[in-house]
């Protein structure tokens, strides 16, 4: 009976640990220069259309509804490196760190671009 109660235990630790996905080394935004970085960090992924899915720092905006985009581009990340299994996801929570990149015009209204070196899910 011991040995069912510690396999349950074992088992619900693991299903309970926290997901970090792989990163690929190689961003669409390597060429841009990198202005900070950024460590463990809180946020969520958010669906800004046109397929694209950028990720929103917790803070200020966590009132507004995730599903639309509310957040001021300072708070909004484009990322350059998404693992394809977090590709139009919403609403998941994550950590992430990352090298923020110069922003360009172009993408400037969308968010800051980001270059992933480390993402779990929470």
């Amino acid at each position: 009976m011991k040995k069912l109660f510690l396999l349950i235990g074992i088992s619900v630790f693991l299903a309970c640990q926290k997901e970090t996905i792989e990163v690929a080394a190689v961003s669409d935004f390597d060429d841009l220069k990198t202005i900070s970085t950024i460590k463990n960090k809180n946020g969520f992924l958010m669906d800004a259309g046109n397929n694209l899915t950028v990720i929103v720092v917790e803070g200020d905006t966590d009132n507004f509804d995730p599903l639309s985009c509310v957040a001021n581009p300072s708070e909004r990340y484009i990322v350059g490196n998404l693992p394809a299994e977090l590709k139009n996801k919403t609403d998941l929570k994550i950590v992430f760190s990352g090298e923020v990149k110069e922003p360009s015009i172009s993408a400037s209204l969308l968010g800051i671009p980001l270059k992933l070196t480390k993402i779990r899910v929470k």
